[in-house]
């Protein structure tokens, strides 16, 4: 049965030391510090990240390490990239993956597709965290993937997106983010402390004495305070703010 990270002692104290460079080091040290652990946790060779518009487009976008002859071919006149599969993780909200030397994987072959393949980018796998109404999320893009695609993958991509997604916003200004701290009562913080130690709502329901239902209400009052996509999400913000430490 395939394992699902984290599945040892050393995947652990690997997302371990990635979380911690995301949350201590300034965010301009995002190059040095934080993206050569993004790569031993997620191999691949080019990545980019923008925002995703209401026509599924990526807008905003940084590009990171992908051919600018790449770029030059998805661009949009008004500036943005047409990217298909930006817009199907935008229904999906989970981690996608594509071959594009493939055929009929997630995505049906088009011209847009056979660049991938005829620029050697290989293959692609593209994750975000949901934005606002009119900010359909923010997308980060990764190809030519030095592992096999597998739900080790997508559970990376789950665990680590979230917190490249705090680091980002903060260093470029892509999607919308929260100023202010989030104010939790004690209760709250607690709950949230044991989500950010990887505890289910069960084990934290027993941890407090409390049941699962308390514990889920709690957990949706962190994530809105927080304005987060998620529980991952909210953990990354806090950390990020100085709300819990690791």
């Amino acid at each position: 049965m395939e394992q699902v990270f984290p599945s040892s002692e050393q995947d652990r104290r690997f997302l371990l030391e990635f979380v911690d460079a995301c949350h201590t080091h300034p965010v301009t040290q995002f190059q040095q510090a934080v993206y050569p652990k993004l790569r031993h946790l997620l191999p691949h060779d080019m990545f980019m990240y923008g925002d995703t518009d209401a026509l599924s487009n990526i807008t905003q976008y940084v590009n990171v390490s992908f051919p600018q002859q790449y770029i030059d071919q998805v661009s949009a006149p008004y500036g943005s990239l047409v990217c298909p599969l930006a817009g199907r993780w935008t229904g999906a909200l989970r981690p996608l993956y594509y071959n594009p030397c493939q055929a009929g994987r997630f995505v049906t072959r088009s011209k847009r597709y056979e660049t991938l393949c005829d620029l050697s980018i290989g293959d692609i796998a593209i994750h975000g965290v949901p934005g606002c109404q009119t900010l359909r999320g923010s997308c980060y893009a990764f190809a030519r993937l030095g592992d096999t695609w597998s739900r080790r993958f997508e559970a990376v991509l789950q665990l680590v997106v979230p917190h490249i997604h705090v680091v980002l916003t903060s260093l470029a200004r892509i999607g919308a983010t929260s100023e202010s701290p989030a104010v939790l009562s004690p209760r709250e913080y607690e709950v949230l402390r044991w989500i950010a130690d990887g505890k289910t709502d069960a084990e934290i329901g027993d941890l407090l004495n409390i049941s699962i239902c308390t514990v889920r209400i709690h957990v949706r009052h962190i994530i809105g305070k927080f304005d987060a996509a998620n529980r991952t999400h909210a953990v990354a913000k806090a950390l990020r703010s100085g709300i819990i430490t690791l």
